[in-house]
């Protein structure tokens, strides 16, 4: 995908985003064809994150998408397990948005409460009849999860027919993660006995229920 522009405000994080040796705002707005990608690199926190939320709905309708899809992360219920079997969730705004998650047999939250963006842009979506579907999976903490994104687009890609992901590289690269992972992992064992996986309080899950 090509980028086409950034977001920047005052309430954002002052950081840029490193990429090929290129400084970049961390909230970018990528397109291919009629498929546009908005992409942040930090959490939105406290006053910000339901005028954006709110702008980002309105901005989409505007340019007339057919429907938003929001991916995002939790944290995981247990943080030495979960690597191996990821919880995958999603969410529709609308019935049409539900019956497109039933078809593709992905699992649909029936009670619970997602919180910041995603959650927004959920409940404005439903309040305003726009077609928005939530998917979360759970990550790590404390690091960039590239399995958590390469399940998270497998699944987008089940909902947004004609749209085809090339998830070659990414796949790769979530290998290469995985097992970087496990010899960090090794080494720890080796040189502690037993290992200790930090839960960081920092990291608050996105979906309760």
């Amino acid at each position: 995908m090509d980028l086409v522009g950034h977001v920047v405000s005052g309430d954002f994080p002052p950081v840029a985003s490193i990429h090929d040796y290129t400084p970049q705002h961390p909230m970018r707005i990528y397109q291919k064809g009629d498929v546009v990608t908005v992409t942040m690199e930090f959490v939105p926190q406290g006053d910000i994150v339901r005028p954006l939320g709110t702008h980002l709905l309105n901005w989409a309708v505007n340019g007339g998408a057919e429907r938003i899809i929001v991916l995002d992360t939790m944290s995981p219920s247990d943080l030495q397990t979960f690597m191996e079997n990821r919880s995958i969730y999603s969410v529709g705004a609308t019935h049409e948005d539900r019956v497109a998650l039933d078809t593709a047999k992905m699992e649909l939250i029936e009670e619970g409460m997602i919180t910041g963006l995603s959650g927004v842009m959920l409940a404005e979506g439903a309040s305003a009849g726009v077609q928005v579907i939530g998917i979360l999976t759970e990550a790590h903490p404390m690091f960039p999860d590239v399995r958590a994104a390469v399940m998270l687009l497998q699944e987008a890609a089940k909902v947004a027919p004609g749209v085809v992901v090339d998830l070659e590289e990414l796949e790769a690269n979530a290998k290469d993660q995985v097992a970087q992972a496990s010899q960090l992992l090794q080494a720890r064992m080796g040189a502690e006995g037993e290992p200790e996986m930090p839960t960081p309080g920092a990291a608050p899950s996105q979906m309760y229920g």
